[in-house]
């Protein structure tokens, strides 16, 4: 907080930062939204995953109640040879990663998980450095069942049988019945009704 009321002198401010504070590592990484564009470099920035050049994260998290596929992609724009590398965690183990799926562009394309954070490393090849548009395309999730809630639940009225049983798009839903603890599990749901006699 500036106070001048005992100094009519002219002054200089100086200001100054911690690059490695903006999307220098994993720990800062800058989020990115489905449908999302930012523009980044490599400029500047150092060597945070050990993998010989200077690089930018992004994180993303899946919000999608289910898998779909997402598209990431510097394909737009770039200005050198960058390179792409994902990681689910900050111990940056085991990455996905691509060089040139668009003439030097990188793009990755992987099928997401509900609740999983992918931290997206952007580098440049053999230590290559520059500016970029990193974009983020989200596919829709696949529909869920006809009876994924409670309400849409199908009356079986008798002897039944339902050969097109799969659970694999099914989502999670609370507010079961009384008694009922299955609430955290991906299900279908049917009724019927018991006639006394």
């Amino acid at each position: 907080q500036w106070d001048d009321r005992w100094d009519e002198n002219p002054f200089n401010w100086e200001l100054s930062f911690d690059p490695e504070g903006f999307n220098d590592n994993c720990q800062t990484a800058l989020d990115i939204l489905c449908g999302g564009s930012i523009e980044g470099t490599t400029i500047d920035k150092t060597d945070t995953n050990g993998v010989n050049g200077p690089d930018a994260f992004y994180k993303f998290i899946e919000t999608s109640p289910l898998p779909r596929d997402v598209a990431f992609s510097l394909c737009t724009a770039f200005d050198y040879d960058p390179y792409m590398r994902i990681y689910t965690s900050c111990d940056l183990d085991n990455p996905i990663e691509n060089d040139d799926a668009c003439d030097l562009g990188s793009e990755i394309t992987l099928t997401t998980l509900p609740g999983t954070t992918y931290y997206i490393a952007i580098e440049g090849y053999n230590g290559d450095t520059g500016n970029f548009t990193l974009t983020v395309d989200c596919a829709s999730p696949p529909e869920p069942p006809v009876n994924d809630l409670i309400a849409n639940a199908i009356n079986i009225p008798g002897v039944y049988t339902d050969e097109n049983v799969n659970t694999q798009f099914a989502t999670e839903e609370g507010g079961n019945p009384t008694n009922c603890t299955i609430d955290g599990f991906n299900g279908v749901w049917y009724y019927f009704l018991c006639t006394p006699g």
